[in-house]
């Protein structure tokens, strides 16, 4: 991630592009996700793009007990996208 950071900053002219880490699997991380974004001062976003997969054949759980599948598929972009909503 770290040297798409860097080719971006390059070829953008822009030498402010953060990133940030985050788990869609895990209901935490994403409500971090959108502090982190807060914290860092961003206060507008012009684009979204939710663009996360995953198919297990069996039931796989998180730490909190929810399907993983349906957590990175669907919950998780939708609460990702509801937090960023002011922005």
């Amino acid at each position: 991630a770290l040297q798409v950071v860097e080719e971006l900053e390059r070829l953008s002219g822009n030498a402010k592009i953060d990133f940030i880490e985050a788990d869609l699997m895990e209901l935490g991380s994403v409500l971090q996700l959108g502090q982190s974004l807060s914290t860092l001062g961003v206060d507008r976003l012009h684009l979204l793009v939710n663009n996360a997969g995953v198919y297990e054949g069996v039931f796989k759980g998180n730490s909190e007990g929810l399907e993983a599948q349906w957590m990175t598929n669907y919950f998780a972009p939708f609460l990702l996208t509801r937090l960023l909503i002011p922005l």
